[in-house]
């Protein structure tokens, strides 16, 4: 089997799998015998965590029959930055269903739940500058690309060890005054993982593959974080206890959190590749540039409109997708009355819908250009952000605010993610501003900052003048989105644009 379509295959099994664990809801203890025998033990999260680690040695399993049939050692590593990111979407998202409840049982408000969700990125933001920096200064080079990869998994392991502590503390001493500071300590350490997986990665993609294949696996990365950002509530949501027994949750969560980062961490040590045997795809890239593409200052513009372009279209869709996200809770918790926990089980199928939609597109990439590919994914998502009008939901209800988050949140991360491939193809080289180190801080600091920041007060800000108005203004975001795409990347994208592709089958 191919190593490409094998490694694309590896997250619909694990999401398919995972969702499988589901079942596991109905799992009793099959006689009277075993109840007396059991009754302290929950019975529903054993199976379960079973279940859940059968799925993690059978994705170790599918790594290890990759890697036997593959001689690309950087697209090994590329699989790596993915599954990690992967699994630190669902160690931050697990939390989400119950942060509320758990800032209760610590004696907290609702912005203590708030800022339990996000300092996690505020640890990411951190990691990446201080990598950035040391990066910057030559202090670490690529070559320790396997050792920080080794770090950043310890950084969620170490992250989820401290969060299953609080959850054990608080059960078994009660509440302490540090208790609260250690919770957000160990969210902090979490999203330094990521910050150090997302700093270093976009580096190792533009010195270690082709050209041809960079886009592609960005393209994966991001579509893991999303399947991430939506598996976590799926999971947590197997623990569907009373919110008396929060602490039961918050300890399943960590443990759950511990046994994903505890696989990636076993994953790198095995099947990350050893620094001496990638090799450097951009060398290969510069001489076949010298005689096939445009050179000098024309071809320096070209790409750092793209860029530029790219890193515009990356803020539209972050606060397109973080105000969408926002303000459906709000709506179907003020207008509709729903619970947060089914809130939040419909914001994970939100993000969840991104796996039909690739699924969908891939199976047909071949009929439509990229361009015409980015155009129709965001016209798509402007059409959903009319599921969003007060006149929408007076015929659908509630519903029709979940349609319309599905519609758009999907589509346009799907287009974000093919500007993005643009953009890690078109990297400036070493001694440019915009090049592959200063651009990682760039995008990422903006999807974080501006994505998941501000993005959440504009909601609520925009929310004040009504419905309508919102959903007006969601439009007209993702129309800018368009014409930024139209204005600043297609145009000098026409020459090349055979060179990136939608991604294959997932």
């Amino acid at each position: 089997m191919p190593f490409m379509p094998l490694m694309g295959r590896k997250f619909t099994i694990l999401a398919v799998a995972l969702s499988s664990c589901h079942l596991t809801s109905a799992v009793r203890p099959p006689s009277r015998l075993l109840q007396q025998f059991g009754h302290n033990i929950n019975w529903l999260q054993l199976a379960y965590a079973i279940t859940f680690s059968c799925t993690l040695l059978a994705l170790v399993w599918l790594c290890r029959k990759s890697h036997s049939q593959s001689q690309s050692p950087g697209k090994l590593m590329a699989f790596c930055y993915c599954f990690g990111e992967f699994v630190s979407a669902a160690c931050y998202s697990l939390l989400i269903l119950d942060s509320y409840d758990f800032a209760v049982a610590i004696r907290k408000d609702t912005a203590y739940s708030g800022m339990m969700l996000g300092v996690f990125f505020l640890g990411t933001c951190v990691s990446e500058v201080i990598l950035w920096l040391a990066m910057r200064k030559s202090w670490i080079t690529l070559q320790s690309g396997k050792a920080i990869f080794v770090a950043a998994s310890i950084f969620l392991v170490v992250g989820s060890i401290m969060e299953t502590a609080s959850s054990l503390t608080l059960r078994t001493v009660g509440l302490t005054a540090w208790l609260p500071s250690f919770v957000n300590c160990s969210r902090f350490v979490q999203g330094l993982g990521l910050g150090f997986l997302n700093q270093v990665s976009f580096a190792l993609l533009e010195k270690f593959l082709p050209q041809s294949e960079r886009g592609e696996w960005m393209e994966r990365s991001y579509f893991a974080f999303q399947i991430g950002l939506g598996m976590g509530p799926l999971l947590s949501a197997c623990f569907d206890l009373p919110a008396t027994q929060v602490t039961e949750n918050v300890l399943a969560i960590g443990v759950h959190s511990m046994i994903l980062s505890t696989g990636l961490l076993l994953g790198v040590l095995l099947y990350f590749p050893s620094m001496h045997d990638l090799h450097d795809g951009s060398k290969r890239d510069s001489l076949k540039e010298a005689s096939s593409k445009l050179n000098g200052e024309r071809d320096i513009q070209r790409r750092v409109r793209i860029l530029v372009g790219s890193l515009f279209a990356t803020i539209g869709r972050g606060l397109v997708v973080s105000s969408t996200e926002v303000a459906i809770a709000f709506l179907l918790e003020e207008n509709f009355n729903w619970d947060g926990r089914s809130i939040g089980l419909c914001a994970a199928c939100a993000f969840m819908s991104s796996l039909p939609l690739q699924v969908l597109v891939s199976s047909v990439r071949s009929q439509l250009t990229l361009t015409n590919w980015i155009r129709t994914l965001s016209l798509m998502a402007s059409f959903g952000c009319g599921f969003l009008t007060e006149h929408a939901t007076a015929v659908a209800g509630g519903y029709s605010l979940v349609a319309g988050a599905m519609l758009i949140i999907s589509t346009l991360y799907l287009a974000d993610s093919m500007c993005a491939g643009l953009l890690v193809q078109n990297l400036l080289p070493k001694n440019y501003f915009l090049n592959a180190e200063n651009t990682s801080i760039l995008l990422y600091l903006t999807m974080d900052f501006v994505g998941r920041f501000v993005a959440v007060w504009l909601a609520r800000w925009f929310m004040k003048f009504g419905q309508n108005a919102f959903a007006f203004v969601m439009q007209a975001l993702c129309y800018s989105f368009l014409i930024t795409f139209e204005i600043m990347i297609r145009p000098n994208i026409s020459d090349f644009e055979g060179l990136v592709q939608p991604p294959p089958v997932v």
